[in-house]
């Protein structure tokens, strides 16, 4: 139960808390001196309600306050309701049946206000078409709105009342109006026009033909695509529904091999510009984690691509939520490969490609954007063979990924290691010869001017012991080079030593780098040879 369902109790006894309403006096509450009772007058309030049609009909809000009003009426929707809470009533006849929405959402209604109508003024109980008491009471949003469905020409009768509470409120009703391009009431889309066929029809109601009902809308049930190029045309629907989702969402699968891209780009949408169609495209694995989502800027179609770091299943999902924009159907291409790096054209999840594999010019020697000034390396570092240094007095070119508590950037050196075979690598600082005032954060990157090819990332061993050294690894490839960056947590720079070892996969120990370890090496019982889960039955 919530504080606010408290508060009757804890205001009939006297607790001065927020939230109680304000003390009705002779002063103050809109009724003859030492009448302090607002529920005894004798006029019935359904002889001569205020009638708003004119208002409603013109589009105009009501306004007044409840701070002089009776409490004449109750809603259904009224929880521990207590006498006091003055409500205001009108009535009004519909010029159209159909859906209209009611609210008193507006900056100028300041008290908690709870809303409800009826067709029959005696019989408010009895034929009560609506009801609400607050928007979202989570979000603190105490204002009210609610749909109702009327018929022409029959009397509708609307209260304001509030919580507890009385005060100035601002009341709109507005009617729906299929093809206004404003989603209200009962519609499910409205894109500004009644044409049927374009994915909205004339009722506002969303027309699926293109998808043929295809059940795409988890990961579960996603279509397998098996050939490359391919080509897909599709449609958003509302039966794409996922609880993981606030929005529709149609998902494909693919199995990839370590190294092999999938790139995925949406073209024009049903004749309508990307610019004006809320599409989502992004890559996920079977835990729905995301591997890697489109950010385009703004009037650009989505487009995302990956390089797959397992063998296995990798999922595409495409989403979209606003419901206004139609039609939602869609053209999606899709293609796979490997890219070749230094080739001279952008492939896969290639950012960039000058044709060469120079590391350190403005395209990384991975292909990606290179986004940091320079890469000065100190020196060469190998397995077994330990080396010392200082991050005082460093540059600070490089920022690592793993920053604890919103550290600040502070000065760094950079190593080169060059592999001499398939192996896990483990990078360390908690060795003796580090400082103990000397805060590290190890990075290891593909590229070392490149924040987006870190592989390995740590700030510190045990932040709650008090040993804010670093350890971590990563996988090596025989021939390939690395750059491994000793970092330094705000201004905590010093002394450090530096050493790297290989990790042993099959020891029982999962070590910086292994994603597993059973014990063994034996192939194929969920633990590989390499430390790696075993990938799933294609």
């Amino acid at each position: 139960m919530t504080l606010r369902r408290f508060l009757p109790l804890l205001c009939i006894l006297s607790v001065p808390l927020i939230g109680c309403p304000p003390a009705a006096t002779d002063d103050d509450d809109g009724l003859p001196p030492g009448d302090d009772d607002d529920d005894d007058d004798d006029v019935d309030p359904c002889l001569d309600p205020e009638d708003i049609t004119e208002a409603v009909d013109a589009g105009e809000t009501v306004s007044g306050g409840t701070n002089d009003e009776n409490d004449d009426f109750t809603g259904s929707c009224e929880v521990n309701a207590q006498s006091g809470s003055r409500d205001a009533m009108f009535v009004f006849t519909p010029s159209v049946t159909g859906t209209f929405t009611v609210s008193t959402e507006d900056p100028s209604t300041d008290f908690d206000t709870l809303i409800y109508a009826f067709t029959d003024c005696n019989n408010p109980g009895g034929t009560e078409i609506g009801c609400n008491d607050d928007i979202d009471f989570d979000a603190q949003i105490t204002t009210s709105e609610m749909v109702i469905e009327v018929e022409m020409g029959v009397p509708v009768y609307v209260v304001v009342d509030g919580y507890q509470a009385f005060g100035h409120y601002e009341l709109s009703i507005e009617p729906t109006i299929c093809g206004d391009g404003v989603v209200t009431g009962n519609e499910m889309c409205d894109d500004g026009n009644t044409d049927p066929g374009d994915g909205c029809d004339a009722s506002c109601v969303w027309e699926c033909t293109d998808d043929d009902a295809e059940d795409d809308d988890s990961l579960e049930t996603a279509t397998e695509i098996t050939e490359f190029p391919a080509e897909i045309d599709g449609m958003l629907c509302p039966t794409d529904d996922n609880p993981d989702f606030d929005v529709f969402v149609d998902f494909w699968v693919m199995n990839l091999t370590v190294g092999e891209f999938a790139a995925a780009s949406v073209a024009e949408t049903g004749g309508a510009a990307c610019d004006t169609v809320e599409l989502g495209l992004a890559f996920y694995d079977a835990e729905l984690n995301v591997l890697s989502i489109a950010d385009p800027a703004e009037g650009e179609c989505p487009a995302v691509a990956l390089e797959a770091s397992v063998t296995g299943p990798v999922y595409l999902g495409m989403a979209g939520g606003d419901v206004t924009v139609a039609p939602q159907d869609y053209t999606l291409t899709v293609e796979t490969g490997f890219s070749d790096c230094g080739n001279g054209e952008v492939e896969g999840a290639e950012e960039c490609d000058d044709g060469n594999e120079d590391g350190d010019d403005e395209c990384s020697n991975v292909c990606t954007l290179n986004d940091e000034p320079t890469c000065t390396v100190v020196g060469p570092v190998t397995v077994e063979a330990n080396v010392t240094g200082t991050t005082a007095g460093g540059v600070d070119d490089h920022a690592p990924s793993c920053f604890l508590q919103g550290g600040a950037e502070g000065e760094d050196v950079v190593y080169e290691f060059v592999s001499d075979g398939d192996q896990v690598v483990v990078v360390t600082t908690d060795l003796p010869g580090s400082a103990e005032t000397t805060d590290t954060v190890l990075h290891v990157r593909e590229a070392c001017r490149s924040s987006a090819s870190e592989i390995a990332c740590n700030d510190d061993v045990d932040t709650q012991g008090g040993n804010y050294r670093s350890i971590t690894g990563f996988p090596a490839t025989e021939g390939s080079t690395y750059w491994i960056i000793v970092d330094t947590w705000g201004a905590d720079a010093g002394a450090f030593e530096l050493g790297l070892s290989l990790a042993v996969c099959g020891d029982g120990i999962v070590e910086p780098g292994e994603q597993c370890d059973d014990g063994n090496t034996t192939p194929g019982d969920g633990c590989e040879i390499d430390c790696t889960p075993t990938p799933p039955a294609r």
